[in-house]
């Protein structure tokens, strides 16, 4: 498959997955939704947290517009797209990447929230690094998500990152993405697949730090979360710790956005990545420029 950590950075394959720790009724019930933050406090809590909600980021026409795309995408996944549920298992769970080619819309959300990316992450550029699209439907059982950081599997070293997670259905607190606040200024955290643990990205003796069993004492740690309405958007840096432990009766539609700032580097890394996707649908080209306006690119390749 040509995007293997799509398949790697889920806890339902084909075959034998890891038990997934579960959250307790009495947790699920003490899932407070945390604050909301005043416009005028968000680019610093987020440059201090690495996490942040706002909400009605998107409205109106171009919601409406995003969820007929999403609706169509679902019908139309891409190659580098996959069926992450297991065959047999209640409900589907389908995700695909790099699609913003092939649905303008998305480069249209991407584009109208660059400039509050920008002045969140402290960058005067915004890159789109690329475009997520992730589906649930009702009753699926494949929801959890264990504790990560992005940044480790990708070949990017920096920290100016943002993750911008934008539902178009209503997503309640104890189904929704969870962020231990802080973490994203820790060195990175070790990345292991969540089929079998193992070090399939850097090795092991690497001395990264391993993920800490954040279920086990979660009182221990700043977990922030929020519910979601559509148009919501949840944001974190790529280096921040997030994960997702609770099923849902409801369906998920969400379209994720990776977005980066001045300050990022592309590395060498000796696993398939986001980069070598993204060569390959932009013919070469890393990485659209959205914001400033001035020197906006699509790096769109022809039909």
């Amino acid at each position: 498959h040509l995007f293997d950590l799509a398949k790697r950075l889920t806890n339902h394959r084909k075959g034998t997955a890891r038990a997934a720790p579960r959250i307790m009724a009495t947790e699920v019930a003490n899932m407070a939704v945390s604050p909301e933050c005043p416009p005028e406090e968000r680019a610093a809590r987020f440059q201090k947290e690495g996490c942040l909600m706002i909400r009605n980021l998107i409205q109106g026409d171009l919601l409406k517009r995003l969820a007929e795309e999403i609706d169509r995408h679902a019908t139309d996944i891409s190659p580098l797209g996959d069926v992450v549920s297991r065959p047999g298992e209640k409900g589907r769970f389908v995700q695909d990447y790099c699609s913003y080619h092939r649905f303008p819309v998305y480069r249209e959300v991407a584009k109208q929230v660059a400039p509050l990316m920008a002045e969140l992450m402290g960058s005067r550029t915004v890159r789109l690094f690329h475009d997520q699209l992730l589906i649930k439907e009702a009753g699926t059982e494949s929801w959890n998500t264990h504790w990560h950081s992005d940044q480790p599997y990708h070949d990017i070293d920096g920290k100016q990152t943002i993750s911008v997670w934008i539902p178009i259905d209503y997503v309640p607190r104890e189904s929704s993405l969870e962020f231990v606040a802080e973490s994203h200024l820790k060195p990175y955290y070790m990345p292991r697949s969540f089929v079998d643990n193992g070090a399939k990205w850097w090795p092991e003796g690497s001395g990264l730090e391993e993920v800490p069993d954040i279920n086990a004492d979660r009182a221990a740690f700043p977990i922030r979360g929020w519910d979601a309405h559509p148009g919501d958007a949840l944001m974190h840096n790529f280096n921040c710790l997030h994960g997702s432990y609770t099923g849902s009766v409801g369906g998920r539609r969400v379209l994720s956005l990776r977005l980066l700032g001045d300050d990022i580097e592309v590395c060498k890394r000796a696993w398939r990545t986001v980069t070598s996707l993204a060569n390959n649908v932009n013919e070469g080209k890393q990485f659209p420029v959205l914001w400033p306006p001035e020197e906006a690119n699509d790096h769109t390749p022809p039909e």
